[in-house]
């Protein structure tokens, strides 16, 4: 009876083992999918109803990517509103892609008497005295930035 009993216990203990052993996970994170998305497109547009002002386009278009490019200068009107809006796209995927919604989106002047008094998609900028600075795009995604500059003149 005491081999048996024996035995029992042994067989229960490398079974206890294999099991434990076999059904442990491996406590390593979910691999983090790799962003493949590509800002290969800005267009900027900024729209103004008020009577005599122009309204303004930025647009800025790399295969390779927009991060540290510089968009064409646009000019705006002393003492005006402007609401933008704002278009990503990723022109490596067929068809191309709008990335928009994808990105935090601030904005900020610098060197210009103007205001941002909305930003993300639908930005308000309001314009004071005539001058000349950069505006600063900053797109934000899963914690990386991507920085486009606009050369702004106030007339």
């Amino acid at each position: 009876m005491k081999k048996i009993c024996n035995s029992f216990s042994i067989f229960t203990l490398l079974a206890v083992l294999t099991l434990a052993t076999f059904s442990c996970k491996d406590n390593k994170p979910d691999p983090v999918p790799e962003d493949t998305s590509k800002i290969t497109n800005l267009v900027l547009q900024l729209d103004t109803n008020q009577k005599g002002h122009n309204d303004a386009t930025a647009t800025v278009q790399n295969a390779a990517g927009i991060d540290g490019k510089e968009t064409n200068a646009i000019t705006l009107d002393a003492n005006g509103t402007y609401i933008g809006s704002i278009v990503l796209e990723d022109e490596t995927k067929t068809p191309k892609a709008t990335i928009t919604s994808e990105y935090t989106i601030a904005y900020q002047f610098t060197g210009t008497d103007a205001i941002i008094s909305a930003s993300g998609t639908t930005p308000t900028f309001t314009t004071k005295a005539a001058g000349s600075g950069t505006l600063r795009i900053t797109l934000t995604k899963a914690g990386k930035s991507t920085v486009v500059t606009v050369p702004v003149t106030i007339r």
